[in-house]
């Protein structure tokens, strides 16, 4: 038990060790003045055994008894004298009939509460205050979590969730504290919760909510919801207020009297840490005022005692060197009027900078691999069928692992290897990434199920990620490290709640991530190195590696690029090449550099692109854009980088190949060896292979067509090749059909290059109805446009199909029939072309789909996105170019234009190609129009 200080004139009782503090000020007799006035509708302090069952309404008014139901009466429990003992297993209640004075929207409700356990029957939520019915018309409850934290969850009709808090700390810890809950019902309100006179938490109301009027309170144990357990534990001086309590009115009530006061909260004391040396070491005091101002609370920390010139924040933080090791810190707090206090003394332990190397210099003995730190304290390695090369590929002294046997180095658990920040770095080569049980090779290992901690691993393209427990950080590198060279990776490491994980690839930044939530290391957890003992389901890593470090401090990235062998001086380091490109004429052409500066600012890098070694004017970003033009075709790109400090670098030079018709299949003669020639003029062609289908010399004045039978089914195969995987284009056909082949399902493919299940891609098939469809998807199968043609294309008719793409998300997909928009439909997320997947015609990889029945002409693949008029050329239409011209007169005008046909409409935003309306009156020329006095309008004829 505690020991308990008396405070004269009350029977409150205070244990000192809770607060942590010396306390001398309350020796002295005070008066305390209490919140006893007309706002106090409720109180049974429990002072005398309950008569009949019956709880005595202390309040002024009196007038609310309550009803006690196999709760016990105690003379006094822990220095509280007249308490109320519940056992949630009977369980115990005491109950307040409904009142209208009892509805007010704004009030607070207080009591002592002691309780070292939470009822874990039949849940483990345990009911101290219930007002709420389920289903309900709303309310609130106080109750214990299985934590021991105190929340409410309040409610407005029909359960819609108002507000939900929960304690900082568990306060089911067996010691008395005192909970006052102050509640503002209105949609702006909002609940707080102060323990021990402090407040704690507050939040804002999502939505307004109400109490139910004719709803019973019940303490101790819910009313009519059965989820909920019976609260197990004593509590005292239970009281209802009708209005807003103050802070100072709170604290009065909890025996902090009404002067100024320090209080340092529960687990606000500075705690002992262990430090590496040359990290960053902090103390925090958490305290408050009660009775005056905040702003006037100071700090002033001290070492052995003196005080520290500058420390006077709740903080201190510092850098760590060895003469600090042993030494003890503290902070003294003052504010005017309160007496001082000093908070508890902390000792700051220093632990060596690096606490393990691996350099595998030589070859292990007995298996054993030696730590080759300077400090005395050595961590020994455990070799298990990993073998010691003495070369590879220029790196002298490593470790071979063979992930099917598997080879493994494990380290023994040790205080110095558990540092919430720290810095895991090694040298890695590798070609594969072992398959066997699952395609995910662990590296480093230390994690498991319970405590947490983190996992560095392969996944199955080979880039390296990271995965801490619980979700709470999980990355990949940006490229593929398994690609049989030599790369330097570095895992900084913060695991508290705003900490962060980052990946460094050869002395680089890569990667970083902030935590989703705090996360450790299990302190009996060993190292798990090129293998998991942990986990099962990883695979063994297959490759070398060199050199592994372990810090227990975050190294900053000059440290890690002196690591990965860059030096201490500014370096420009090229993470990623430009590559070569082929782009459609006149269609935007994207390079793009990825480049960082080691030992710099990346503020100060700057790019310049060269075209033929030329620079080129205002390309200056690490992309370069522009539209591709037939002079561009075999042009040579690269960029020159620079930077403060850093030698200049230049990239890969890469080269562009401009195209326009990627693919034309005109048919004009019958196959040979079922070869379907692909007539553009580029030197590289696309020959596709004909399985079944049937060249016809004419039909319905198409000369050189192709007549497919969905129940053969007939079918032409495209390889897949660079020049179809373009993110804008076209696909054209003509198509001749009358009758969608009914089996197996009456959904027959045109046109597929997209996997299944896969990686993305679409197809335009005729549905049931004989309308065209398309189906785009991204990877996983997650759709990203689905479209239909308005009219049925299955009618035994010629129709010019073109099918134009942006495959962006934002962007969209349009299907023009006989030269005209039919449908157009925004991307709802990014897609693409699977790049390895054939094209197909007429027949799906995919059983789900028939096969095609009727005749196609003139097939073409366009690597850009035709113009509508471009289109109709194609179809045969006479395109008709109105002239279209504004006449503005201050703030209105009018819109004019010739030809008929057309219709105008608006838009305020571009980017939204669904934002555009028809005008009022829109379908004749003059239109008059309203100019905006904010912002911009956006007008535009279409032929309907």
């Amino acid at each position: 038990m505690n020991p308990k200080l008396a405070i004269p004139g009350t029977r409150v009782f205070v244990p000192i060790s809770f607060y942590a503090l010396t306390l001398a000020f309350m020796l002295a007799p005070r008066l305390r003045a209490d919140v006893l006035d007309a706002s106090l509708k409720v109180r049974f302090n429990f002072d005398a055994e309950p008569a009949g069952d019956v709880i005595v309404d202390s309040s002024p008014a009196g007038g609310h008894s309550g009803t006690n139901n196999l709760a016990v009466w105690s003379a006094s429990e822990s220095g509280r004298n007249g308490v109320m003992n519940f056992d949630g297993t009977a369980p115990s209640q005491i109950t307040l009939s409904a009142a209208p004075d009892l509805n007010s929207s704004v009030g607070a409700i207080t009591f002592w509460m002691k309780s070292d356990l939470v009822t874990p029957t039949p849940n483990p939520y345990a009911i101290i205050f219930d007002r709420r019915e389920t289903p309900g018309s709303g309310g609130d409850v106080l109750y214990q979590d299985p934590d021991g934290h105190v929340t409410d969850q309040a409610e407005a009709a029909d359960r819609a969730g108002a507000n939900a808090l929960s304690t900082t700390l568990s306060l089911t810890d067996g010691n008395w504290h005192h909970i006052a809950y102050v509640y503002d019902q209105s949609a702006t309100g909002s609940v707080s919760i102060y323990v021990d006179g402090i407040l704690d938490k507050t939040g804002t109301n999502s939505v307004a909510w109400a109490w139910k009027p004719d709803l019973q309170i019940s303490i101790g144990k819910a009313t009519t919801d059965t989820f909920w357990s019976g609260y197990t534990g004593f509590m005292d001086d239970f009281r209802i207020y009708d209005r807003l309590l103050t802070p100072s009115e709170i604290a009065d009530i909890a025996g902090l009297g009404t002067a100024p006061l320090i209080v340092i909260k529960p687990a606000g004391q500075p705690e002992d840490r262990s430090i590496a040396e040359n990290d960053t070491a902090s103390f925090t005091v958490n305290a408050v005022l009660v009775n005056g101002d905040p702003a006037q609370l100071h700090y002033q920390w001290q070492k052995e005692g003196v005080d520290i010139p500058g420390a006077t924040n709740a903080t201190y933080s510092f850098p760590v060197t060895v003469a600090d090791n042993g030494k003890k810190f503290r902070s003294q707090l003052t504010a005017p009027g309160a007496p001082n206090v000093t908070s508890a003394e902390a000792t700051l332990t220093v632990i060596p900078d690096v606490t393990l190397i691996f350099s595998f210099d030589a070859a292990p003995v007995a298996d054993v691999i030696v730590d080759s730190t300077p400090g005395t304290v050595k961590h020994a390695g455990q070799n298990a069928g990993a073998t010691w090369v003495s070369s590879e590929d220029g790196r002298n002294g490593v470790m071979q692992f063979d992930g099917t046997l598997p080879s493994q180095i494990t380290i023994a658990p040790a205080p110095e290897l558990t540092s919430a920040r720290g810095t895991i770095a090694f040298w890695m080569k590798s070609t594969n990434v072992t398959a066997a049980p699952n395609q995910y090779a662990a590296l480093f290992d230390r994690r498991d199920s319970t405590v947490g901690g983190d996992i560095i691993y392969q996944s199955p393209d080979g880039h390296v990620n990271n995965q801490a427990s619980g979700g709470a950080n999980d990355q990949a590198t940006t490229g593929n490290l398994t690609d049989g060279k030599w790369h330097h990776v570095v895992c900084l490491y913060d695991q508290t709640a705003n900490g962060s994980v980052s990946l460094y690839v050869d002395g680089v930044l890569d990667t970083t991530r902030a935590n989703n939530s705090a996360w450790a290391w299990n302190p009996d957890l060993d190292f798990n190195i090129g293998f998991s003992t942990h986990d099962s389901f990883w695979s063994g890593f297959t490759g070398f590696l060199d050199e592994f470090r372990f810090y227990n401090r975050v190294l900053s990235a000059t440290e890690i690029a002196t690591l990965a062998g860059l030096g201490p001086q500014p370096k420009i380091v090229v993470t990623r090449q430009p590559t070569n490109l082929t782009g459609a004429l006149n269609d935007r052409a994207t390079f793009s550099v990825g480049a960082s500066v080691a030992n710099g600012n990346p503020a100060t890098l700057q790019y310049q692109w060269q075209k033929n070694g030329t620079d080129i004017l205002g390309a200056t970003s690490s992309n370069y854009t522009f539209v591709a033009t037939a002079a561009d075709n075999g042009k040579k790109f690269r960029v020159r980088l620079s930077a403060f400090g850093a030698t200049n670098v230049i990239s890969d030079e890469v080269t562009l190949n401009v195209v326009e018709l990627a693919l034309v299949y005109n048919f004009d003669a019958d196959p040979v060896n079922d070869v379907i020639v692909d007539n553009t003029a580029l030197p590289t062609k696309h020959d596709g292979v004909n399985v079944g289908a049937t060249w016809v010399a004419s039909e319905d004045g198409h000369n050189g067509v192709m007549n497919f039978d969905g129940t053969i089914p007939s079918q032409i195969t495209i390889p897949p090749a660079p020049e179809f995987n373009w993110i804008r284009g076209t696909i054209a056909f003509w198509m001749k059909s009358d009758v969608v082949t009914p089996t197996q399902d009456q959904y027959a493919i045109i046109f597929d290059h997209r996997e299944t299940p896969g990686s993305g891609g679409d197809v335009i098939y005729q549905d049931p109805t004989g309308h065209l469809n398309n189906q785009a998807e991204a990877a996983g199968r997650a759709r990203a446009n689905v479209q239909i043609t308005t009219k049925d294309l299955t009618d035994g008719q010629w129709h010019h199909i073109a099918y134009v793409y942006d495959q962006t998300a934002g962007a969209s997909v349009s299907i023009y029939v006989d030269g005209l928009l039919d449908t157009t439909k925004a991307n709802s997320r990014d897609w693409a072309w699977n790049p390895n997947l054939q094209i197909e015609i007429g027949k799906s990889h995919d059983p789900f789909w028939s096969g095609y029945t009727g005749f196609l002409d003139e097939f073409r693949i366009y690597n850009r996105m035709l113009s509508p008029n471009e289109v109709a050329q194609l179809a045969g239409v006479s395109p008709v170019q109105p002239t279209l011209s504004i006449s503005i007169n201050g703030t209105s005008g009018s819109i004019t234009w010739s030809g008929t046909g057309f219709s105008l409409q608006e838009s305020s935003n571009l980017a939204n190609p669904n934002g555009w309306t028809d005008v009022p009156n829109g379908g004749v020329s003059p239109v008059p129009i309203t100019v905006a006095s904010t912002g911009a309008k956006f007008y535009r004829l279409i032929k309907p």
